[in-house]
């Protein structure tokens, strides 16, 4: 338990919600975030010869904290931004204060 705040986003298939099928893209950049201090989910991946690849609609979702909601949004997206798949798209207005 902590007192910090916690900031979750989620990153998603191109055409997540209308289909949740989105297979066989590759996943870069898992490492990075999670060297960054986020916690990093996996929803709808797979692994495929060795590399991490999409498996579903709602793909990764990644986590991050901090002393306030700001600080925790913004080590959060920062997290996001290392990550990367053909598609990948994520809301940006998640704990807007």
């Amino acid at each position: 338990m902590s007192d910090d705040a916690a900031v979750t986003v989620v990153l998603a298939a191109p055409d997540y919600p209308a289909r949740s099928d989105y297979a066989g893209a590759q996943i870069d950049g898992i490492s990075a975030a999670e060297s960054s201090g986020a916690l990093v989910f996996h929803g709808g991946t797979a692994v495929r010869a060795g590399a991490v690849v999409t498996h579903g609609g709602r793909i990764l979702s990644v986590t991050a904290t901090g002393p306030t909601v700001g600080e925790a949004r913004d080590l959060v997206y920062a997290a996001v931004e290392l990550i990367s798949f053909e598609g990948a798209q994520f809301r940006r207005d998640i704990a807007l204060v």
